[in-house]
This record gives C-alpha cells, structure tokens and sequence, in this order.
C-alpha cells in the first residue's frame, strides 16, 4: 500500500514538473558551466559557481521553466556517449524529448589573471542550433552572471525565441572547429580554446547567421585527439559537420608576439572543403578577444551573406586547365568561391580551342557552367609547317598567320607564333616583324613552355636590329626568370 501511495506521488510530482514546463513561455536544462579551458579556472572551481549563479538568476525569472544541472545527470551520461560517437542522433533525441524542454543552456568559462571570460549559449535541443547568446569579461563572477542574466531577463522572450528560429531556417549554417595554440606561449595560457568559445558566442549572437552549438561536436573531440598524436591532417571533420547540415566551419590559430597577439581564421565550405575566405586580426592584449571575435564575426556574416558566391564549372572533355582574371585556378570540373562581380573566365587544353568568357558572381547564388571545349583543326598547320620545310617562307609565314587569327590563344598558336617568327628572323631577314612576333607570343602566352623560346628570338632580333643594350637585358630577364630552361643555356653562351 505504501509503495502504491508512492508511485502515485512521484507520478503527480512529475506530471506537476511537466505542467509547470508547459506553462512556461520557455523551457531549458541547464548544463554544467565548462570550467576546464584555463587551468585557473579549473583549480578555482569557477564554473560550479558560475552554474549555481545562472540557475537560480533564470529560475526567478516566470518565463523560464529550468531543468537545473543536478537533475539531468543521465542525460549527461547518454550526452557523452553521443561525444564519442557511441549512439547516434536519433537515440539521443530520445533521450531529450524525455526531458519535456525545448532548450538546453550551455557554457563555459575561461580565466587570464584577473579577468573571467563567461560564455552562455542556448540552443535548439533537437538542431543544436543556437538561439540566445551572451558572452561577457568581468573581474568578478557574479557580476559577469548578473550581466547575462540581465539579457535573459530583458531580451530572451517566447517572441524573441519564434523570430530567431524562423530567421535559422534561410541563413548560411556555421560552426566554430578549432583555434590552435601556435606555440607554448598561447598553449599555457589556453587562448586557442578560449577564442573558440567567445567566437562561438559571439557568432551565436548574429541574426543572420545560423550558428550549431561546438561544445559537444563529435568532429571536435577527434581533433584533440588527432592534435595530441600529431596528426592534424586526417581527420574527417568536414564529412562530420556536412552530415549535421552546416555548411561552414571555422578554425585558425592563436599567435604571441612581443607586442601583439596575431588571430589568423579560415572559413571552409564543408561540403566539399574549398577554401572560403581567410584573414588575420591583430590585438595588443587579451582584453581584446572578445572586440576582435566581434569584428571577425562581422566580416564573416559579410562574406557569407554579402561578398561571395559559388561558380560549378564542369568541362568536355574534362581536366581542363581554369584561369579567372589570370590566376590559375586548377583543373575541371571544379567548384570555386568567389568574389561577387564580374570575373574574366578562361579554359583551355591543348587540341582545343580556348574559351574565354566574362562570369556575373552574385552572393549567395550558384553559377553553373558546361563548356564544351572545339577542337583545333591542325591541318592548316601542318601545312604551314610543310612549307616551312620546303623553304616556301613567305607560304609559311601566310599559313601560320592564318592558323593564329583562327585559333587566337589556343596552346597551338604559340607554336604557330615561334615558327612564324623563326622564320621570318632566321631567312626572310624581317627583323623587326619577328621582334614583334616572339613579343606577341611571350605578352599572349604567359604560362607556355615554348615562352622562354621566345624571349631567345626577342634577343637575336634586337640584336640584328642594333639594340644591343636592350638585347642583353633581354638576356639577362631569361636567365633569371627561366634558369633551368634550354633557353637560358643557351642565353649563357651568348657572347656578343
């Protein structure tokens, strides 16, 4: 009988706990605050304070139905089976439906000297996507508790919180990896890790980011195990992050110098782990951090919602060599980021004609190219080159020219150009039509291996031509930008 008058009011308590969270405008666990970044911080105890703090500032506040820390220690059990990887998301949404809220709030806090860096993010139990954040540095715990209440009280709303996930649903999904400590001079002070988190609220806190919560990334926990056996370049993070639907992850380095601290961050783009954009902060202590992960907060939401677009570029046939605004840009197909605006697009491949065409970049957007590559037909030159053998110069001359007009900057015409300009240097003694042949070929042609050639023929024409001066710097620009070429041997043994 006593048992049965038991369970009936452990069963009323829980269904009255249940009631209570119904009621609330919004319901959270909180989860201990993560003391163990610095080791101050850790040897303090600073974070079990910090949690009593926050527990008791949200509980008094009648919006917030609060799971408190001590009550969820199961969850926290199967959480960490999640860390590593033993049970998947879905077993682990089980588990928090059980919990009746709707959020969970995490934390954690850093020391340097005197100052408390304390960072609070609530998050979607389900997406892990963040929905409130507020960071702050003070001297004093209670104080910095205080601070982020004051937004709890003030700012976090059942209005707040619908507009926010609305807002999450359209935006680009970022998530912080990892800042390493450079060196031993960042590593005992913990600034890598601690710059991770202030980054990570500070993103958080932006409208039109969607920021996924870092503290219990499985791809997170295999990086510090990677990083501890000295392996940093096999870990499958990026696979890890795309599967959980984030689409950008961040990470950099933590960097001391006499009279500065050097931020160095990357943005990759997951799905394919293209490089997005990179860039440097500079700050003189580190009481900047927090400012300076504002401003890199900033610049990111810029670039992701402003500055950058994609172009997919897939080629017939396929490894072609890509130039845009001639810098090299690999082989097709590819998938490239890019500056919005204009760009001038290139592809060519040897036997094809090269296309060339001007690409409209908008943000946000994907530009998507087939380009079908046209043969070269090599029949004219080849006769070209025939007559060429026969001693037909002015035959020769003729049909290379015409090869050239027809195939403007395909990988054939050069050669067609230092075939029309040997001859015409060497027996039609048209001295200054082949200096202007082999000047053409070398301007046009910048990445062809026949260039070095053809600043030879500039040489020897200029030579004929009685500019001796200029055909020495001619000389001399050879050998030092093109050393280990046939043509600067022979260059070195020029005596004239």
């Amino acid at each position: 009988m006593y048992r049965k008058i038991l369970s009936v009011i452990i069963i009323l308590c829980s269904v009255a706990a249940f009631a209570s969270a119904d009621d609330k405008e919004i319901s959270t666990a909180i989860l201990p605050i993560d003391d163990s970044i610095t080791s101050t911080g850790e040897i303090e105890k600073a974070g079990s304070t910090a949690t009593a703090l926050l527990e008791d500032a949200i509980s008094a506040n009648s919006r917030f139905f609060v799971r408190k820390s001590d009550a969820i220690s199961e969850f926290l059990k199967r959480l960490e089976l999640l860390q590593a990887g033993i049970i998947d998301d879905k077993e682990f949404k089980d588990d928090s439906d059980k919990l009746k809220v709707n959020c969970l709030t995490v934390g954690t806090l850093s020391k340097f000297e005197s100052l408390y860096e304390i960072d609070i993010r609530t998050v979607n139990i389900d997406t892990w996507k963040i929905v409130h954040s507020q960071g702050c540095s003070r001297q004093n715990i209670g104080k910095a508790v205080e601070d982020i209440a004051w937004y709890y009280d003030n700012k976090f709303t059942k209005q707040y919180l619908t507009e926010r996930e609305s807002t999450l649903i359209d935006n680009p999904t970022v998530s912080v990896f990892i800042f390493e400590d450079y060196d031993t001079k960042t590593q005992r002070p913990g600034y890598g890790e601690a710059f991770s988190e202030i980054l990570n609220s500070q993103l958080g806190s932006f409208m039109l980011l969607t920021t996924v919560e870092r503290k219990f990334s499985k791809s997170l926990i295999d990086e510090k195990a990677f990083q501890m056996t000295g392996v940093t370049t096999n870990d499958d993070s990026n696979n890890n992050f795309s599967i959980r639907d984030i689409q950008y992850k961040i990470s950099g380095d933590v960097r001391i110098f006499d009279d500065l601290i050097c931020i160095n961050y990357k943005v990759f783009n997951t799905a394919d782990g293209r490089l997005i954009y990179m860039n440097s902060n500079e700050i003189n202590s580190m009481k900047g951090l927090r400012k300076t992960a504002w401003e890199i907060s900033s610049t990111i939401e810029d670039v992701l919602k402003n500055r950058i677009g994609t172009l997919e570029i897939k080629t017939k046939p396929e490894n072609a060599i890509i130039t845009i605004n001639s810098a090299p840009f690999g082989n097709s197909p590819q998938t490239l980021s890019l500056a919005k605006g204009q760009h001038l697009l290139r592809v060519s491949m040897e036997g094809y004609r090269t296309h060339t065409e001007t690409i409209t970049i908008e943000p946000q957007k994907i530009l998507s190219r087939t380009i079908t590559l046209e043969p070269v037909k090599t029949l004219q030159l080849e006769n070209a080159y025939s007559f060429e053998k026969k001693g037909k110069w002015d035959e020769a001359v003729n049909a290379y020219k015409e090869f050239i007009d027809q195939y403007y900057d395909s990988t054939e015409s050069n050669f067609a150009l230092y075939r029309q300009g040997h001859v015409q240097l060497m027996y039609l003694k048209q001295y200054d039509r082949a200096l202007q042949t082999f000047q053409t070929l070398v301007s046009r042609y910048p990445e062809t291996m026949i260039r070095a050639e053809g600043y030879i023929g500039i040489a020897k024409a200029q030579k004929k031509l009685g500019n001796d001066a200029e055909a020495k710097k001619t000389l001399d620009y050879l050998i030092e930008n093109y050393g280990e070429t046939n043509a600067a041997a022979e260059a070195r043994k020029v005596s004239w």
